[in-house]
């Protein structure tokens, strides 16, 4: 196989073109999955996150943590009677609060 390709130094060099075409090729296509994967991800854990914000309609205090009228806060997610809610206010932080606290001093429904 060698001399059809003028040498053993042709036939190596050869093999190292096609390999890496090959790897490049490879790194491509798991480039373009990952880069899938991450959107679907992303767009799954945003269909939690409820994007309407809703306001406090009073002030109010539960467990320690107190909300204040017009405060604005958006749900993030929710277990049994629990909601947690990040403040629009204090961006990153997580609260949680009862379904029935929430729906007595806001709008959330």
């Amino acid at each position: 196989m060698a001399k059809k390709v003028g040498g053993p130094k042709n036939l190596i060099a050869g093999l190292l073109a096609v390999g890496g075409f090959a790897g490049a090729g490879i790194s491509m296509l798991i480039s373009k999955i990952n880069k899938g994967l991450k959107k679907n991800s992303v767009n799954s854990s945003q269909d939690a996150i409820t994007l309407y914000p809703y306001e406090f309609l009073k002030s109010g205090k539960e467990q320690k943590l107190s909300v204040k009228k017009k405060d604005r806060f958006r749900v993030i997610d929710s277990d049994e009677d629990v909601i947690f809610i990040e403040k629009l206010s204090d961006p990153g932080s997580l609260h949680a609060f009862s379904i029935s606290f929430l729906k007595d001093v806001s709008d959330f429904e």
